[in-house]
């Protein structure tokens, strides 16, 4: 340590006479060439996120007030959500944008220039704050520093000076996202001032970049806490899928300081590249399809025009990434180009996969897009506040979304009724319950999901305010089969099952009775005699005995409904409806139906007569698929019980879980996975002599044992796979 201090006094003395701009931190170097290139990076970054636009220029420049001020901000408002006075820093980022990029006819403009000090000015003058503290701390800072950085070579000493004293407060905290961006404001400080010579305006500028970096670097880890989960999923505001908010601004930011970084002595290492890497093509690039989000992956931002653009945000991060990780461009480059629809789904982002440690399950193949968002006691559903989503009561309820255009729900959301979330069972009546933060969380722990990649299982025992309902989803190697069992209310109110509530697109077709009939704009039918629905190329055939709704009509709403600032304006959009009536207070009731994804009306009618499948059991012990043609069986043990996988071989199981089998050429293929609260080890019992991994075999009984020890601490709940070879 003495060394380390004689060492630091030593350089400082040697800055100090020779004027040299290489100070050390630790072991770390930062140097001019360095600094030069962060910056340079830094700004062609901020400068690229937009086109130049010397309309939107003109405007503002026509609007803007003597005093630097524009009419149509709302300078006194506090409020929490979309706070006006933030888009006057916007506003003064668009025109510095303008200003120092070469591209815009306002490059260098004196005009502009002198209304960039007024703008800025009126803002430093006042300083405005909300009473939301995230736009105090990390939302103006990080704005300002981005004009800063940008207009530095034409701020005064005396604007720097007020601005860096305004973000005092913006020191380094928090979790997750929250903790990035800290680290980003203060990276971007310490920047600004070693650019003035190194400064102490705010401290050692040296020091700050180093530890900002350090930061940053540091949230670029799998762990149990909020960040990076180890299936790939993103946490924040506690136990809590964040994909498409606190995950996806996680993502840009990280790709941006990787790019920027890159080239450097601070540049990240191969472990960080390869976290970061895992993150965004294994986690987030799997909820976008076809250029838009996943509804399950969009959190509680749910706005106008909200999945395009986060989907859009996707592409933007992928872009960076070709820069930032030039090695793995290819991979980026593919799921671009789908997203683009320039191309065919990459290969890697095809089949199932199971977001353990959030709920969440997503299929993808060819044929199109299916996802499944649960809750349980411990992992939350979706979260509300600062006045957004304020109706998603159910979006974590077994929410279950069917995509092939990725248009499907786009801006559906003022007119949906909330209470008939596709896939969830609720009752249809009552007021929906308040919702916070820490949204609503199911009753149960016997929540989770069972995945070998190519097909999965998503269970969820639902129990909340007086109903409950044993609900699986079956992914197999054509389409979802959806089975609901024990529905059980004690409200004497109506309970329904959603199957789909999307936009309408043309005719619905239709097959009781065995007649087909079409179903257009204004109509409904309700029946117990319907076999199949078709619409808008997505097949749903009902495999017991329902009462199904289903309805192509004009549906009404307003924005505001959603979110706080909503426009109060009604939108009346044309909506596809189909559910299934548990009447009221259902006792017992229980619901199967199949969804096929891109598929004609002439296919769907064979399905009916030559079925690919069949249910061997749908109750409260047990609910299990089989498919005949490819030897699967798939199945939710609610309690110990046994299953027939074939007239030679039972499967018994000595506790619940949830199990895959595939059968070919004398061997099986298990795979197992508990809900994460529910145990540790699994053992099943087949008849036969059977070998492989922690198998025994017992000659009296010509019966084979196999244990499977599942994992526990952050990878409880992953499935596990063991391969038995029969003797």
């Amino acid at each position: 340590m003495l060394k380390r201090c004689r060492l630091r006094l030593f350089l400082l003395c040697f800055i100090l006479l020779s004027g040299t701009s290489v100070i050390s931190v630790d072991a770390q170097v930062i140097n001019s060439a360095d600094a030069a290139l962060i910056i340079g990076h830094l700004q062609e970054l901020i400068i690229s996120s937009g086109s130049p636009d010397s309309g939107r220029v003109q405007d503002l420049l026509h609007s803007m007030r003597p005093d630097g001020s524009w009419e149509n901000i709302d300078y006194k408002s506090v409020r929490i959500s979309q706070w006006q006075a933030l888009s006057h820093l916007a506003c003064v980022l668009s025109m510095v944008k303008n200003y120092v990029d070469k591209r815009s006819s306002f490059y260098k403009n004196g005009k502009l220039n002198s209304a960039i000090h007024r703008s800025l000015d009126f803002w430093l003058d006042h300083n405005f704050t909300s009473q939301n503290w995230w736009y105090n701390d990390i939302g103006v800072p990080n704005t300002l520093t981005d004009v800063l950085i940008l207009f530095d070579n034409d701020m005064t000493k005396e604007e720097l000076l007020s601005a860096l004293n305004q973000m005092r407060g913006s020191y380094i905290d928090q979790t997750g996202q929250n903790r990035v961006w800290r680290a980003e404001i203060q990276l971007k400080i310490g920047l600004l001032e070693y650019g003035k010579g190194g400064t102490n305006l705010l401290g050692s500028p040296p020091e700050r970049i180093q530890k900002s970096i350090d930061i940053l670097k540091q949230e670029v880890v799998v762990r149990a806490q909020e960040g990076i989960q180890p299936d790939w999923s993103f946490h924040q505001h506690g136990v809590q899928q964040q994909f498409g908010n606190y995950g996806l601004a996680f993502a840009s930011t990280q790709a941006e300081w990787a790019w920027i970084l890159r080239g450097t002595a601070f540049q990240y290492d191969k472990e960080k590249m390869a976290i970061l890497r895992n993150y965004i093509l294994k986690g987030l690039s799997r909820v976008v399809w076809e250029g838009s989000m996943d509804i399950s992956g969009a959190g509680r931002q749910l706005f106008p025009n909200s999945l395009i653009s986060k989907g859009e945000s996707v592409l933007r991060v992928l872009q960076l990434m070709v820069r930032a990780d030039p090695a793995h461009a290819s991979a980026y480059n593919q799921v671009i180009a789908f997203n683009k629809g320039e191309s065919p789904n990459p290969g890697f982002l095809k089949g199932n996969t199971n977001f353990w440690r959030s709920d969440l399950m997503v299929d993808r193949s060819d044929r199109g897009y299916m996802s499944v968002r649960m809750c349980s006691k411990k992992i939350q559903s979706t979260e509300s506040g600062n006045g957004e989503n304020m109706l998603g009561n159910h979006l974590s309820d077994g929410a279950t979304f069917i995509y092939q255009t990725g248009r499907e729900y786009q801006d559906i959301f003022p007119v949906w009724n909330w209470h008939r979330i596709p896939g969830v069972t609720s009752y249809v009546q009552t007021k929906l319950l308040p919702l916070s933060w820490g949204g609503l969380h199911n009753g149960s722990n016997s929540v989770g999901g069972v995945s070998d990649s190519t097909c999965g299982i998503a269970s969820m025992l639902f129990n909340r305010d007086g109903l409950t309902a044993h609900k699986s989803w079956f992914f197999g190697p054509r389409g979802l089969v959806c089975l609901g069992a024990g529905i059980h209310s004690s409200k004497n109110t109506n309970v329904s099952t959603t199957v789909n509530q999307c936009l309408l697109a043309g005719n619905v077709m239709v097959q009781t009775n065995r007649r087909e009939l079409t179903i257009s704009g204004g109509h409904q039918l309700d029946s117990r005699r319907i076999e199949w629905v078709r619409h808008d190329h997505v097949g749903y055939v009902f495999l017991q005995n329902e009462n199904v709704h289903v309805s192509a009509d004009n549906q009404q709403g307003d924005w505001a409904r959603v979110f706080l600032r909503g426009s109060k304006k009604q939108v009346s959009r044309k909506v596809f409806n189909l559910w299934i009536d548990h009447g009221d207070q259902p006792h017992d009731q229980s619901y199967a139906y199949l969804i096929l994804p891109d598929i004609s009306t002439k296919l769907l009618a064979s399905f009916i007569r030559h079925p690919s499948l069949k249910i061997l059991q749908n109750d409260t012990t047990l609910q299990a698929v089989q498919y005949p043609a490819t030897n699967l069986t798939q199945a939710v043990f609610y309690q110990a019980g046994e299953i027939s996988l074939n007239k030679n071989t039972i499967l018994q199981t000595n506790a619940a879980c949830m199990l895959m089998v595939r059968q070919f050429k004398g061997k099986l293929k298990l795979t197992v996975a508990v809900p994460p609260e529910l145990g540790k080890k699994i053992i099943l019992s087949l008849n036969g002599h059977y070998t492989g991994r922690n198998c025994s075999y017992d000659p009296g009984k010509d019966q084979t044992e196999v244990i499977f020890n599942l994992p526990d601490g952050i990878y409880a709940g992953q499935s596990v796979t063991g391969l038995l070879t029969l003797l």
